[in-house]
């Protein structure tokens, strides 16, 4: 089986569980309420049902290769990933000042368009996600595993999710300042991305299914690199990224003034008149089909596309160097395949 066949399942396996955990929340807190209100509820769990699955893939490859045996108990809980994930989209869309993710309005949009009234729109978004935090908690607790693993998990939260917010912060730092370092903002993804999206997911798994502390560090030291990999993929996505794929306008990231390493390299490579362009384009409201063109030209023209693509391939396979087969199960092929599926994914 492929391994985007298996992404299939488990997105379907954990759609299952995040439609249980809702309409088990809208009968406690919405029940008997006017039709708006629990549209809110129905709009967080639309939101939530929707991508890719990446990080509960991670986790579940994890559990698996550790040796974790109950599929129904661990997607249960593995739901508090995607409660989590969602919460920091909605927050990142608001922050971003996005339209669209996963090619649908956004949540702040979607309501702020329903009234008329952004403020309205923004308000919601706000505390809805906020709930989702919450709601992600909650999840823990109810799960059925010992109380030391659910310790184990808050403690790992606690670091991971403060890392995001800082990663958060920088982003937000480094598009008002005029010069930040390759360092500085492999730094930034590595806070972002790095801990939150690929460590946190597969340290996860590795809790839930009682593994070794050898085989906590390996994946640690495994996954650490893949969030680079995942980030600067995201990068290229968002300028060559097909929208009907992506989910989101080409060029945001440009149009938004984001310092990416994708760009640092461009900007380091190109001539006074393109520079001057690539700089321009956070002062337009909206990228043109010609803008896109001439910035994917000079991209293309700066050697990053190639030279990015070495430098993924290069943190892939050190990345896999760092697993010891023999410490794990067969299903730790599935956590390395999926290592390099952050390669040639195209969403």
């Amino acid at each position: 089986m492929s391994i985007e066949t298996k992404l299939q399942k488990i997105r379907f396996l954990a759609n299952a569980r995040i439609l249980e955990f809702f309409k088990a929340e809208e009968n406690k807190l919405t029940a008997g309420l006017n039709a708006e209100i629990r549209n809110i509820m129905s709009q967080l769990e639309r939101f939530c049902l929707g991508g890719k699955k990446i990080r509960i893939a991670l986790a579940y490859f994890s559990y698996l290769a550790c040796g974790g045996k109950s599929k129904k108990k661990f997607f249960r809980t593995a739901v508090s990933l995607e409660l989590f994930h969602n919460f920091f989209l909605i927050h990142d869309d608001i922050i971003d000042k996005d339209n669209y993710r996963r090619n649908k309005l956004t949540f702040h949009k979607y309501f702020g368009e329903k009234r008329g009234d952004l403020h309205y729109g923004l308000s919601l978004a706000i505390i809805g996600a906020d709930l989702l935090n919450f709601f992600a908690y909650k999840n823990l607790d109810n799960s059925r595993y010992p109380e030391k693993v659910k310790n184990n998990i808050r403690k790992l939260f606690s670091v991971f999710l403060s890392r995001v917010c800082l990663g958060e912060f920088l982003d937000i730092y480094f598009a008002k300042v005029k010069k930040v370092s390759a360092k500085e903002l492999l730094f930034g993804y590595d806070c972002k991305t790095g801990g939150y999206t690929t460590t946190l997911p597969v340290v996860f798994g590795a809790h839930l299914a009682g593994a070794s502390y050898r085989q906590i560090k390996e994946l640690t030291e495994f996954s650490g690199p893949l969030g680079q990999v995942f980030q600067i993929k995201d990068d290229i996505l968002d300028v060559f990224g097909n929208k009907s794929k992506f989910g989101k306008d080409p060029g945001s990231d440009l149009l938004n003034g984001k310092k990416t390493i994708l760009l640092d390299f461009v900007m380091k490579n190109a001539d006074c008149r393109e520079k001057k362009y690539l700089n321009s384009l956070a002062n337009k409201r909206k990228l043109l089909f010609k803008d896109i063109f001439k910035i994917r030209k000079i991209i293309r023209k700066s050697g990053a596309i190639t030279y990015f693509d070495k430098y993924t391939e290069n943190l892939v396979f050190k990345a896999k160097a760092k697993i010891n087969k023999k410490n794990f199960n067969r299903n730790v092929c599935d956590l390395l395949a999926l290592a390099d599926y952050f390669l040639i994914r195209s969403s």
